[in-house]
């Protein structure tokens, strides 16, 4: 992700901080869990160095979305950049 996140912090002029939010704990597969099972898989499974994101406004790039459940990171203002999205919830196979 730092190959997209580094060049996106500088065409905005921004800090780029990796390793600021790092997994804590393995997760399960997510691709074929329900919404409620996927906040479960992830809940606790990352966390953010608060000290260096408190108070900014946070890009975060993350390579699935699947139901967001990852990006509250207790910065300001969370905005993300997804590279893929689960397709499966909406009955697709591929784009």
């Amino acid at each position: 992700m730092s190959l997209i996140a580094q060049p996106k912090s500088l065409a905005f002029g921004k800090v780029f901080l990796p390793n600021t939010l790092l997994r804590a704990r393995e997760t399960i597969l997510q691709v074929e869990l329900s919404a409620e099972a996927r906040h479960v898989n992830v809940h606790v499974a990352f966390r953010a160095d608060r000290k260096r994101i408190q108070s900014r406004s946070v890009l975060l790039v993350d390579g699935v979305a699947t139901t967001g459940a990852a990006f509250s990171t207790g910065a300001s203002d969370v905005y993300v950049l997804t590279i893929e999205r689960a397709l499966l919830q909406h009955g697709l196979m591929s784009i």
